[in-house]
């Protein structure tokens, strides 16, 4: 009988540390660098879990592009600083797993007043169909070997 309590003891507890990995995986990794920063977004099962669904084929949108692009050009100057020089490339929307999606909205500035010292031309913003954007880590980058 003991034998059989630790055995079942042991199966849920490697099916409840299983379940805590998972729900902290990354699902998706994007690389952007701009004036000596690499800015690294990275989604996560969980935050893909907990967003509003999408059919496509049955439903209209939980948000809409021109939603989207509000919410990522409100945003954009935290990490560019001539925002404002900053125009709209395009949107795109993702899909991450089966019924969820992400907006991708791309900026460029073609101007030699932006401050891209040997960067990239053009940045992305990010953001969920619940209306917040993927928060970057922003490191310092030396300017050699750039990794997408």
């Amino acid at each position: 009988m003991k034998i059989r309590l630790v055995i079942f003891s042991t199966v849920l507890l490697l099916l409840v540390s299983i379940s805590a990995f998972s729900q902290d995986k990354e699902w998706s990794r994007f690389t952007r660098y701009l004036d000596g920063n690499r800015y690294t977004f990275k989604v996560t099962a969980e935050e893909l879990k907990n967003l509003p669904s999408w059919n496509p084929d049955t439903e209209d949108v939980p948000m809409s592009p021109r939603k989207a692009l509000e919410i990522a050009r409100t945003n954009l100057s935290k990490f560019v600083q001539t925002s404002e020089k900053w125009s709209l490339d395009r949107i795109e929307l993702t899909r991450m797993t089966k019924d969820k999606w992400i907006y991708e909205v791309y900026f460029d500035c073609l101007s030699e007043d932006c401050g891209r010292a040997d960067s990239d031309w053009s940045f992305m913003i990010y953001v969920k169909m619940d209306g917040s954007i993927v928060e970057p880590l922003i490191e310092p980058w030396d300017g050699k070997g750039k990794v997408y």
